[in-house]
């Protein structure tokens, strides 16, 4: 017996020696400094200051660990920035709560939901609902509640209630359409929700945080933990009334977000009660965040009085004592945006923010960030930060008047940032502008309030309040109204304000008012004054629903000025913008990337042998197995139509364009405008109905042609013809209308700005509409108005898609015959006749129907591939332009080479996309491909020919491989193993327009692979390509994406001047290697076990065994592709496929 104990100390030893030698060893970074023992309990009071000490001790990025949780906390905004927004696939999901995910919300709050699926549904939700745009126009519903809490203040001495009023107001009124209507039950359900509010904030505990900590602790009996009981009951409770809420919204004659939320597709793919509990959970939000913040203001008021005074005088001398101020004010008050900007940075209502958490192992300034860790950003400590702020402890709004750039971390970062930042600012503009126009809000204790006071720093003291109303003739006068209100004042929380009434010397009814109560009073009557004199109804004083009057202000036509409360251009509805318009997380919303640092565009002297040094740092770096989700192909191919589809940029850009195209277009208008409505009664001479008003301009006979090409294929339809319309008179001024020249000078606009980055193969800046064909000026109006923030442009366009589409594919140029030998400068007008066909196929197959999407992928599109090959794609080729001397550079030879080029790529890149997501078999194969790459568009987008001549000398020298490579050549290169470092970087360098068409012939080679019953050799060829793809797409990514030659704009701060020059869906070329990788992944495990069951006998047909993925062939719709992602990352999320280890 005595020799078990050291047998089996003997044995324990080898198991753990084993253990830790055959386990994987992630990294021999060490884990960023921090505390190694916790001198006391984990801390519950004031944790942010802990954190900030500790960041302050031992750096920007602390790390500690309590059990085997690993905690990193970063301290400084660049940390956030660098991680939490830079590297937002790593680090946008939460970590495990059992007492939120179980108990309290049982997984259905998108705040605390792990990154995935179900999280980015939540956030469309969120981003359809919480856009720059739909966030200003509900600035007239705050409008008119905050007079209503003004009027409020004039009787009642709890401004902490009142403050609960609006915010409840507000977001009741958005999320149900009821504001201040509410009755009994609403009432009810208000009380319900708000206990479970409470509970949220304030029912964080040491146990609590216990059982998150140790989740095992969550077997104990209840008897343990009966705040168990509580919050399952709480939640319950909730859901129910969040349900009957959402009910009687949907059946309300009202608009709100509840019925908003039911007309989009793509959200209503949540169960409803998710649906439900997420537009709770935005009321909830809406109400307290605000309110704390409107809380902090009064005690900073009576804290810092020269504040308030400094705000006074300003609002006296930019709004005066005759009005209340407004929203288009808010550019003309920057002390009031300075209050705001330091309320929210001194006392971030969130300190430390909810806590993110790593999903794959990360490294940072040399320190290892393991998988699982819960990463907190300590934005009290940022915002504390002695490095960019100057005294931070002090109240001193003049700093953002200096700077207006000044950052605040108050609502997040990344991907997990406060979808709703812009609404609260606009609330707390409006009200805390309207206080101290109309009130003085000072201390009523004798002895002087300031941050040194001994009082001031405890979180219990509760400073007596003095809320008077302002003498119009002396703003600095004490008024009629007085009041003693206890709000504690907490160094980094958020305030828990106690309304505690105190003796009042002044009368505080409006029916009794002294003469500063009855100024403010008389206000708010000019207001409606004012309102009855444009023979409008007041909203302030009208019992209309608040809803109906926010809707009719959203859904009006208006045009846009400088108001920055007009967000809409002409006939646009606000509220029904189409599917996709908003939500786009890749497009816009706020699941958005990190824009890259573009510092270096300052930098005239880079040239393109520095991206093969900017990205020759060690290649191991380009193999570490990352996590690989689906960016932007789980949308694409759920989706239909350019704008839900493709990089159109976000709403509020494509508005801002149409903006500016309206402003040049009214400069204009008084020398040429056409008049559809005299068009009838023109002279007998004109007999097309053209308007002499605009005979003069320079697109009138590009109108013209035009017209008589549709009226050709309307009135002599040829056999099978696909238009379906008959010619009249209203058809003719239809026609008129759409295609004139203001419209043409329009939809191009929008096309250039909004579509072409996504086939940028028109050179814009020698294109001259005027000398183009009609068929492309008509081709690229449709799309300009298909991409139009305007739905009437968008349904006008799909009246002339069949018949362009005719006039196009029977134009003589596009039908002839190429002279031979084919020179792309002399035969212009060939290559615009394909470029038009092409656009045509575009729409058609996006925004067409189901028979127009087989007609151009079984018919047309076949022509525009013999087509292309008529012209011999080996004429797609530049010459060296170094070898010339810049007198002898023919600009006009560059760019039509070049866009030569580029409509030969995309017309391959449109047949592999209708091989990938189509099954369809390819028509162009890669073989065939020995044209050059495409140039950079540093050189494509030149704006004069001596820029492009020095853009090609610095990017393109002669001795650069561009000038040997073709794309068969690349594709031959990408199948050869061990591909050396410089030849990967050299690949990486060619820029996104050339991988993305690199990584669709792979495709092509996927769909060979897959269409042979056994075909190894081109299955490793295939691996071997992605292999190769994968290092250099990840040094393209580290080493080229936002910088020269590829990038010519700072793309986080795009216009509507240079939103043509970005980058379109080509940066999202990484998304299609994982399809290929996962397809490539799915046929070898099928073809091995095929092997496996062949055994030398017969096979018998089977056809989930012969057709493993994409088994239906030639289909329009994109749902196998779709439901091949949905699988993957369903069941493999984070992992990489094993294809391409």
């Amino acid at each position: 017996m005595e020799s078990v104990a050291p047998t089996a100390l003997v044995i324990v030893i080898l198991v753990w020696c084993c253990f830790h030698l055959i386990r994987p060893r992630t990294s021999h970074l060490p884990l960023p400094p921090g505390p190694t023992l916790l001198s006391g309990p984990f801390p519950e009071k004031d944790i942010a200051t802990t954190f900030r000490k500790w960041n302050k001790r031992y750096g920007p990025v602390v790390s500690f660990k309590i059990g085997s949780r690993t905690f990193v906390v970063f301290g400084t905004r660049q940390a956030a920035q660098d991680l939490l927004e830079k590297r937002g696939s790593i680090y946008s999901s939460r970590p495990p709560s059992v007492w939120m995910d179980k108990y309290l919300n049982k997984g259905l709050a998108a705040a605390f939901m792990p990154y995935g699926p179900e999280w980015r549904l939540n956030r469309r939700l969120h981003g359809c609902l919480l856009s720059a745009h739909h966030t200003n126009a509900y600035r007239h519903l705050q409008d008119i509640q905050s007079k209503h809490l003004l009027h409020e203040f004039l009787s009642t001495n709890d401004f902490s209630h009142c403050f609960h009023q609006y915010t409840s107001n507000v977001m009741f009124t958005l999320v149900y359409g009821k504001g201040r209507g509410k009755d009994d039950n609403d009432h009810r359900r208000l009380e319900q929700i708000n206990e479970m509010a409470g509970f949220v904030l304030q029912g964080a505990s040491f146990w609590t945080i216990l059982i998150d900590l140790f989740p095992i602790l969550d077997r104990l009996p209840r008897i343990f933990w009966r705040w168990r009981t509580e919050a399952a009951r709480l939640h319950d409770r909730t859901m129910i009334v969040y349900r009957e809420c959402c009910q009687e919204a949907l059946a309300a004659e009202c608009w709100n977000w509840s019925k908003k939320v039911t007309r989009k597709p793509d959200v209503m793919q949540l169960p409803w009660d998710n649906v439900c509990y997420s537009l709770g959970e935005l009321y909830v939000a809406g109400i307290h965040t605000t309110k704390m913040v409107l809380e902090l203001f009064v005690m900073v008021s009576i804290m810092y009085p020269d504040v308030a005074s400094k705000a006074q005088q300003e609002l006296d001398s930019v709004v005066g004592a005759d009005r209340l101020p407004s929203f288009d004010d808010m550019e003309s008050l920057p002390y009031i945006n300075a209050i705001i900007s330091e309320l929210l940075r001194w006392r971030p209502i969130s300190p430390i923010a909810v806590p993110h958490a790593a999903i794959q192992d990360d490294e940072y300034m040399g320190y290892f960030i393991p998988q699982g860790a819960t990463v907190i950003a300590n934005q009290f400590g940022m915002n504390m930060d002695d490095a960019m702020f100057n005294d931070p402890s002090t109240f001193h709004p003049e700093r953002y008047v200096v700077n207006p750039e000044l950052p605040v971390s108050a609502f997040g970062f990344g991907r997990r940032a406060c979808p709703g930042h812009r609404l609260a600012r606009s609330s707390l503009f409006i009200v805390i502008s309207r206080l101290l126009w109309g009130f003085n809000i000072t201390s009523a204790d004798k002895q002087p309030l300031n941050e040194e006071s001994p009082a001031a720093v405890k979180a219990t003291f509760r400073p007596p309040v003095l809320i008077s109303v302002r003498s119009a003739s002396n703003p600095t006068s004490d008024g009629s109204i007085s009041n003693a209100i206890a709000i504690p004042t907490p160094l980094t929380g958020p305030i828990d304000a106690q309304p505690v009434r105190a003796p009042s010397s002044e009368p505080t009814s409006c029916d009794d008012t002294s003469e500063p109560a009855t100024a403010l009073f008389l206000a708010l009557s000019k207001e409606r004054h004012n309102c009855s004199k444009k023979g409008a109804e007041c909203a302030y004083s009208t019992s209309k629903n608040d809803t109906q009057a926010v809707e009719e202000i959203a859904s009006t036509s208006v045009s846009l000025g400088a108001d920055s409360s007009n967000v809409a251009a002409a006939s646009v509805d606000l509220w029904t913008p189409r599917t996709g318009d908003d939500e786009r997380l890749d497009s816009t919303g706020f699941d958005t990337f990190a824009c890259p640092d573009l510092d270096f565009l300052q930098y005239s002297d880079q040239t393109w042998q520095d991206l093969f040094n900017i990205g020759s740092e060690d290649l191991s770096l380009t193999s570490v197995d990352r996590n690989y989700f689906f960016h932007f192909l789980d949308a694409f191919t759920s989706r239909t139509g350019f704008v839900s589809s493709f990089e159109c940029g976000t709403l509020e850009q494509r508005l801002a364009v149409l903006y500016s195209i309206e402003q040049k277009e009214r400069f204009t208008d008084g020398f040429w405008t056409i008049n559809v409505d005299q068009s009838s009664n023109l002279e007998s001479n004109n007999s097309y109905g053209v308007s002499s008003q605009w005979l003069n301009d320079p697109l009138a006979l590009q109108t013209h042609q035009i017209l008589l090409l549709i009226k050709e294929v309307v009135m002599i339809k040829p056999r099978n013809s696909c238009v379906t319309i008959s010619w009249s008179q209203d058809i003719e001024q239809r026609c008129l209308q759409f295609f004139s020249p203001a419209s043409l000078r329009k939809y191009i606009e929008l096309y250039w700005s909004i579509w072409s980055p996504n086939v940028n193969f028109l050179h814009r800046p020698s294109f001259h509409p005027a000398s183009s064909k009609p068929i492309l000026l008509a081709s690229m109006a449709i799309i300009g108005a298909c991409v139009s923030p305007n739905l009437e442009d968008n349904d006008n366009a799909r009246m002339w898609f069949n018949c362009v589409e005719e006039a196009v594919f029977a134009d003589e140029d596009f039908n002839r015959d190429p002279v031979s030998p084919f020179h792309p400068v002399r035969d212009r007008q060939k290559i615009q006749a394909l470029q038009a066909a092409y656009m045509v196929c575009l729409y058609q197959n996006w925004e067409g129907t189901d028979a127009s999407k087989k007609r151009i992928r079984r018919h047309r599109f076949s022509t525009v591939v013999s087509a292309v090959r008529d012209l011999d794609i080996t004429t797609a080729r530049h010459v060296d332009y170094n070898a010339k001397h810049r007198d002898d550079f023919d600009w006009n030879e560059f760019v039509a080479r070049e866009e030569l080029i580029r409509t030969f790529i995309w017309v391959f890149l449109l047949d592999t996309a209708f091989v990938t997501f189509n099954n369809l078999p390819p028509r162009m194969v890669v073989k065939e491909m020995k044209m050059h790459v495409a140039a950079p568009e540093s050189c494509f987008q030149a704006a004069t020919a001596d820029q492009c001549y020095d853009a090609i000398r610095n990017w393109m020298p002669s001795g650069s491989l561009c000038w040997k490579f073709s794309f068969r050549a690349l594709f031959e290169t990408l199948c050869i193993d061990d591909l050396t470092v410089k030849m990967q970087q050299a690949v990486a360098a060619l820029g996104p327009l050339n991988l993305f068409t690199i990584i669709s012939g792979i495709h092509s080679l996927v769909f060979q692979y897959q269409s042979f019953f056994s075909a190894g050799h081109l299955l490793q060829r295939t691996h071997t390509a992605l292999q190769n793809f994968k290092h250099i797409w990840h040094l393209h990514e580290t080493a080229t994406i936002g910088r020269l030659p590829h990038t010519t704009v700072d793309e986080s701060n795009l216009n509507a001047d240079n939103m043509w020059q970005r980058v379109g869906f080509c940066r999202h070329a990484g998304d299609f290697w994982l399809l290929a990788s996962v397809k490539v992944d799915r046929l070898s495990v099928a073809e091995a076990e095929q092997h496996k069951a062949i055994s030398g006998e017969l096979l018998l047909e089977d056809s989930e065994r012969s057709d493993p993925i994409l088994s239906q062939y030639d289909q329009t719709s994109m749902r196998q592709v779709n439901e091949l992602i949905s699988e993957f990352q369903r069941v493999h999320l984070g992992d990489m496929p094993t294809a391409v280890d």
